[in-house]
């Protein structure tokens, strides 16, 4: 082994080399480092495949999710907007009793004013 690969990086490891590194630091027979060469890159292809169907399966995954809490939103509006419009009508009917009262309140005090004179 080459001393680069066994350079420490601080903790006790081996340094990580690239494959054209490697290469580099290897002798030996050129038809040997080109088999070499194409089976660390099949292993390299094959490990980004399978992260790259670990991801899709992610995304799909969190696709239903975020449909189901659209839907979940979806039935709950269906039930708040109603209540919500409701409460602004009721909020109207009270400022209008409201008023109706401090008229009639005012009133009933100035016809008390009169009869205790």
């Amino acid at each position: 082994m080459s001393e680069a690969m066994l350079a420490s990086n601080g903790k006790g490891d081996k340094e990580r080399l690239t494959l054209m590194e490697r290469q580099d630091n290897e002798t030996g027979n050129a038809p040997m480092l080109a088999q070499l060469r194409i089976s660390e890159l099949d292993k390299l292809v094959a490990r980004v495949k399978q992260k790259q169907a670990l991801c899709n399966e992610l995304v799909k995954h969190y696709n239903k999710e975020l449909q189901h809490i659209e839907n979940e939103s979806k039935k709950i509006h269906e039930r708040y907007d109603p209540l919500c419009k409701r409460l602004e009508q009721r909020l109207l009917e009270q400022e209008t009793q409201k008023r109706q009262y401090d008229e009639i309140s005012k009133s009933f005090g100035e016809v008390v004013q009169r009869f205790h004179l």
